[in-house]
């Protein structure tokens, strides 16, 4: 049968988007327009969800769309949501994540820019602890298992 509008409705288009969203990436690209619109549908729903297992693979999935196209004004505020909710949430391995793709938005704004600005890379690697759970193996280990790697392989973090 149908599904009411509801958060039960939207749970399931929201996984179907992300999912969608992977395919889109393989068939299409990570630029390419379907895969963006994709992507932002799927962060509007999470917006309307509030807390999802799937918040983290549709923001980096807009992250990643706008990074590829160079759209650094969009990549820099997608980044930066996804570090404040990792922070807010004391989400150590996603928190490390964000931080690379804030640096890696800020670092390639900086190539194209006249004005770089601060990176977040030399605060990621200053907040980096050896030996801790949050050292980049054990952090796309624990991000692996918590997506089944649906999307974690393109975005691991190598010590």
């Amino acid at each position: 049968g149908r599904l009411d509008d509801g958060p039960e409705r939207q749970q399931r288009e929201l996984a179907l988007l992300v999912s969608l969203g992977q395919a889109s990436i393989a068939s299409r690209g990570y630029g390419n327009v379907k895969t963006v619109e994709i992507f932002d549908r799927a962060r509007r729903l999470v917006q309307e969800l509030g807390d999802t297992p799937l918040r983290f693979p549709a923001y980096y999935g807009v992250w990643a769309a706008h990074h590829v196209r160079a759209e650094m004004p969009e990549a820099l505020a997608r980044a930066s949501e996804f570090l404040e909710i990792a922070l807010r949430q004391n989400d150590d391995s996603h928190s490390m994540m964000a931080r690379r793709l804030l640096g890696t938005s800020q670092a390639m704004r900086a190539i194209t820019s006249k004005n770089p600005g601060r990176s977040t890379i030399p605060n990621a690697i200053r907040r980096w602890r050896f030996g801790s759970a949050t050292s980049p193996a054990s952090a796309s280990s624990a991000t692996a298992r918590s997506t089944s790697g649906a999307w974690a392989s393109p975005i691991r973090l190598h010590g």
